[in-house]
């Protein structure tokens, strides 16, 4: 394997870089490395202004659209911005823990014509980023977070888990390429919100067609930078088909807009492209790979339910359960001294949910031939044309990162999903139930579009 060509890229670098070709964002975009300040208090100290801006545009919208609940909290201007700013800052500080880059769209307006919102903020800068953190990062879903926040190393013992389980070359298991390729993808979902027109939200799949972009100018921006003999397209690409199966998360399945640009590349197209240019080109190619509003739901339904979700689930229900019996026994026998009260309650609640979560993200580690075999049966009997296209590319990738299975099953399976005759192009029918929820998001959707009105701002990764 041709190995990339040695560069080092720094944040400061890339800003200026950013800012040279994007002149018209440089008010707008803030790119920020967290290691210029002191601590996260002076970072949030920094950021601050901006968010209490946030803050009193949405104060103003609620006074104008919002309940009449909402109206009067609103009303209370010193209570509500500090509100606004305390829940913004206790985000920024649970996703800056991580120490991955990511992006923070600010003060989006529903009533808008794009998602561009009054300030995007960009950080980056993590000079030991390793694969294996991105790994345990995309086998989680966002919320996994939560469990982190109250146990520190969560995070590393994911990564033990996982250790091991997913291959990337050592020469491609470079922090600088690595925080670069991340930082670029960021970069590229700040650099489009103002090319995507609110209105989307009605046909597409947003948060995926936005990632499609985003991995897609990023790859662009890896193979300019570290030549266009590099492979880490093949291995991110597989890596976010696995993950969209294993999670499963569809937001993230950019795989096919990967493959596009894999495919450019080869053609050497890519080479004298501008940045401006690269993201144009990103944009057309997340037209062709970018999800409708009807296929990931269907994903999800294919391939499982969070395991977070699960295992909260599992572990909350437990608690809830065992507290109602707790107030029922005390209602029913007051005179009962809290000394002589049976235990109820389920013991280490934390673990349990880790362990839960544990068991469930690498259950389809265990045994790889198996989980391929399984993910064949699916795209085999599936209807859903976006079933198939994921389930389709994850057994025709996997062995990029799993180097490790079973030759001949897995010859077996790509011969099985390849020569499907029925292959379905469409997605099939709501249920009823699915809808009339179908129905009520979009008339939510239009109503925040004319009022101007619904959430005010988001994160990226």
């Amino acid at each position: 394997m041709a190995k990339p060509e040695k560069k080092t890229y720094t944040v400061e670098q890339i800003k200026q870089e950013f800012y040279q070709e994007f002149p018209e964002l440089k008010d707008t975009v803030k790119i920020i490395d967290p290691r210029d300040y002191k601590d996260t208090e002076a970072l949030l100290k920094d950021v601050r202004p901006l968010l209490e801006d946030e803050a009193e545009l949405q104060r103003r919208r609620t006074l104008q659209n919002g309940n009449p609940i909402m109206k009067q909290q609103a009303q209370n201007e010193a209570a509500f911005k500090k509100g606004m700013v305390f829940m913004r800052e206790q985000m920024l500080k649970q996703v800056l823990k991580t120490g991955s880059p990511v992006a923070m769209v600010l003060g989006v307006d529903p009533a808008a014509e794009t998602m561009a919102g009054s300030n995007r903020l960009v950080f980056g800068g993590n000079e030991d980023l390793h694969f294996e953190t991105l790994v345990w990062r995309g086998l989680s879903s966002g919320t996994a977070n939560t469990v982190a926040t109250f146990d520190k190393s969560f995070g590393d013992k994911l990564q033990e888990q996982i250790k091991d389980k997913y291959y990337l070359p050592k020469e491609l298991n470079d922090p600088n390429l690595l925080q670069t390729f991340v930082l670029d993808h960021e970069l590229g979902h700040a650099a489009t919100a103002h090319m995507i027109k609110q209105d989307k939200v009605l046909t597409h799949d947003v948060p995926q067609y936005w990632e499609c972009i985003a991995d897609s100018y990023a790859l662009i921006r890896h193979y300019q930078r570290f030549g266009e003999d590099s492979k880490f397209g093949e291995y991110w690409s597989a890596f976010r088909s696995s993950a969209a199966v294993m999670v499963p998360d569809p937001v993230h399945w950019t795989s096919e807009a990967m493959e596009k640009v894999m495919d450019l590349n080869k053609q050497g197209v890519l080479k004298n492209l501008t940045p401006k240019q690269a993201i144009e080109l990103a944009v057309k190619i997340a037209d062709d790979c970018g999800f409708g509003l009807d296929e990931s739901p269907n994903i999800n339904k294919a391939f499982g339910t969070s395991p977070l979700k699960a295992a909260f689930t599992e572990t909350v229900g437990k608690s809830v359960v065992s507290t109602l019996k707790g107030l029922w026994s005390k209602s029913a026998k007051p005179q009962q001294q809290a000394g002589e009260e049976k235990a109820e309650k389920e013991d280490g609640f934390l673990k349990k949910m880790e362990n839960s979560f544990m068991r469930q993200c690498l259950d389809r580690l265990e045994n790889k031939d198996n989980t391929v075999r399984k993910i064949g049966d699916i795209a085999l009997k599936t209807q859903s044309s976006a079933v198939y296209r994921v389930a389709k590319d994850f057994v025709n990738t996997i062995d990029r990162i799993w180097p490790d299975l079973d030759p001949e099953k897995l010859e077996e399976a790509r011969r099985a999903v390849n020569g499907r005759k029925d292959v379905p192009q469409t997605e099939p029918e709501r249920s009823w139930k699915e809808q009339m929820l179908h129905d009520m998001k979009t008339a939510e959707i239009r109503k925040h579009r004319k009022n101007g009105s619904g959430n005010s701002g988001r994160f990226m990764r």
